[in-house]
């Protein structure tokens, strides 16, 4: 869906001419997270080297950086750095998020907790 929603951007809302500079930035920083998507699904096809992936990763963030600075960068945003070098060592990129979900649970009763003395045991007993 993706590539529609770059030919809407592209075609009717770059090119305003009353568009914000928060808006462009914003859209430039799209534009570069589909050129990683782009990247991702064409490793399969053994047409992406880490350069090509580092680079896109790379534009990106500096994008996104730029349109909505430092605060908003999460730690999946940090595991984009590792990509490149995880693909040149395997060739591939191994599926890591296999029990990304778990997490959530995890993160939902532990989140709040300020005594961190018997955290664990708390965790567990909850």
């Amino acid at each position: 869906m993706y590539p529609v929603l770059v030919y809407w951007l592209l075609a009717f809302i770059m090119p305003l001419e009353d568009l914000t500079d928060n808006l462009r930035v914003a859209c430039d920083a799209f534009f570069a997270f589909c050129d990683v998507v782009d990247c991702f699904e064409a490793i399969a096809r053994g047409v992406v080297s880490p350069d090509l992936l580092r680079s896109a990763i790379h534009i990106f963030l500096t994008r996104f950086i730029a349109a909505w600075g430092w605060g908003e960068f999460t730690p999946k945003m940090h595991w984009l750095l590792h990509y490149a070098k995880e693909l040149a060592r395997h060739g591939m990129l191994l599926a890591c998020f296999v029990h990304e979900r778990k997490h959530k649970v995890v993160r939902r009763y532990g989140t709040p907790v300020l005594n961190t003395r018997n955290f664990e045991r708390a965790r567990l007993e909850e």
